[in-house]
């Protein structure tokens, strides 16, 4: 059995914007065995700060309130202090297990306020363009496969449900692309899309430290610095991301919408830059 842990993240592609216009979907596939090992590497980081069930994301800030909750300030303040050091010994570690990275990446072409009418379409769209290579490397694997996705903003899974509805039978998007892999549900993959809350899934949590850096380093890399824990993390996983025989990344491990010509260089431009 693999699964695909996916989440999503937003930024602004310029400072003018009034709200995040660029978002990346995705994720890891990952076995059952190497998924053990992986949650064992994370009880192990967080014991050395916290109690190993906590959880942790990219961007820590956001789970202060949890760790106020169970009394764990100083635990807290701990993580923020060495974020860098355990956030790198995670992917450090995390080299020697098997899995893959598969993440999407659309630009709105709407800017402002307007951006937030159409959010969950691009959501949607992300998780599709994301999922249609899932079917590809699981078709591939011959495997078993579960989508688990957090949980939805708003209590909202219905554009994930839509899309994989027509995923899973068709073999088609909901706006009609064609699935090379052929509908989900020949290929073994379960019959509907799982959620999960992040706080409790190790898979989520590291699907989450992944998109984190990606955005935190493409952003930097945008912004003309070379220098930053975002761009060090994708980095050190740019062979995990999956590729072709002759290495190519983007539109198999990246994938960026064709309409987006601009985002689509630029993406590319950053992940050759990241190469030896």
């Amino acid at each position: 059995m693999n699964f695909w842990f996916a989440d999503h993240t937003d930024f602004r592609s310029l400072k003018e914007t009034r709200v995040p216009d660029v978002f990346i979907f995705g994720g890891i596939i990952i076995s059952k065995n190497s998924l053990v090992e992986l949650i064992e590497i994370f009880r192990d980081v967080k014991s050395k700060y916290t109690h190993h069930n906590m959880p942790v994301k990219y961007n820590l800030k956001d789970l202060r309130d949890k760790y106020i909750e169970f009394e764990l300030e100083e635990d807290f303040r701990l993580l923020l202090e060495d974020s860098y050091k355990w956030r790198k010994e995670i992917f450090n570690r995390s080299k020697s297990i098997d899995y893959t990275i598969i993440i999407s990446c659309i630009e709105s072409f709407k800017k402002g306020k307007d951006v937030s009418k159409n959010k969950d379409d691009l959501l949607r769209y992300g998780f599709s363009m994301a999922l249609m290579r899932v079917g590809l490397e699981i078709g591939a694997l011959k495997s078993d496969c579960c989508v688990i996705l957090d949980w939805p903003e708003g209590n909202n899974p219905k554009p994930f449900d839509r899309e994989y509805y027509y995923a899973f039978n068709t073999g088609k998007s909901l706006d009609g692309i064609k699935y090379l892999s052929g509908p989900l549900m020949n290929l073994g993959f379960a019959d509907s899309v799982r959620y999960a809350n992040m706080n409790h899934s190790i898979g989520l949590q590291f699907s989450d430290l992944i998109i984190g850096a990606f955005r935190d380093g493409f952003k930097s890399f945008c912004d003309g610095h070379d220098e930053n824990l975002g761009i060090d993390i994708t980095k050190l996983i740019l062979p995990k991301f999956r590729s072709d025989y002759r290495s190519s990344i983007i539109q198999r491990g990246v994938v960026i919408s064709n309409s987006n010509k601009e985002l689509k260089k630029s993406v590319s431009k950053f992940i050759n830059s990241l190469k030896d």
